[in-house]
């Protein structure tokens, strides 16, 4: 069976963050990326029979605790961009300024990581989270370079689910857990992103988009 459609933006500003038409049209993830300034947004879309989402790209660290329909997360310039979905049959509950050590709190007490993105703060990384007590467990991953991180994804035999970058591509925050055969890459280029999906004919599962010295590079995790 042919995966569903779906499609991907980037370089977008506040105003233009994708708003897709009629279902079955939804979007996954939004990602922030650049100074609170000049914020920019990729964006993925699926077209799939789930249910409808929402975006709020401009909240604080209050209006994201407060929610208890976000799906995704994602932080830059210090504002929180969130993916919503209104009406969720079982409430999600969201972090900000959360450390590993309570995020795997979570984790232990049999909730599910939905997403995850890292951000620095004078006490050092800190994480935005959203959970929800449905679904299969995952495990955290976070402050790893690629090498710790693929070593810990092979011991704990699992795949990334979500995958982010940050302090400038060196280092990585994780969300594994169960997926069929697929891919994933870090450091690319909006470009290289493209052609990975199109010769691959796969499902963009994740996305994520971080500043860098070589420019904008986008993480991404696929389902063949």
């Amino acid at each position: 069976m042919p995966a569903p459609p779906w499609y991907w933006t980037h370089d977008a500003g506040p105003e233009h963050v994708a708003r897709p038409g009629p279902a079955p049209w939804r979007v996954a993830r939004v990602a922030a990326y650049g100074p609170a300034d000049r914020r920019r947004f990729a964006t993925l879309v699926h077209g799939d029979p789930g249910p409808a989402h929402t975006v709020h790209p401009d909240l604080t660290a209050v209006d994201l605790t407060a929610r208890a329909d976000a799906v995704a997360v994602s932080v830059s310039g210090g504002r929180f961009t969130v993916v919503a979905e209104p009406g969720r049959a079982v409430p999600s509950r969201a972090l900000a300024g959360a450390s590993a050590a309570q995020i795997r709190e979570r984790l232990a007490a049999g909730e599910r990581l939905l997403d995850v993105d890292a951000y620095a703060t004078a006490d050092g990384t800190r994480y935005a989270a959203v959970f929800a007590a449905d679904g299969p467990g995952t495990h955290f991953f976070g402050d790893l370079t690629l090498r710790e991180l693929r070593r810990g994804l092979r011991r704990a035999g699992v795949r990334p689910v979500r995958l982010r970058a940050y302090a400038w591509g060196a280092l990585f925050a994780a969300a594994g857990g169960d997926l069929p055969a697929g891919r994933w890459y870090t450091g690319l280029s909006a470009d290289q992103v493209g052609r990975r999906l199109d010769r691959r004919g796969a499902w963009p599962v994740d996305l994520d988009a971080e500043t860098t010295p070589a420019g904008i590079r986008y993480t991404l995790v696929m389902q063949s």
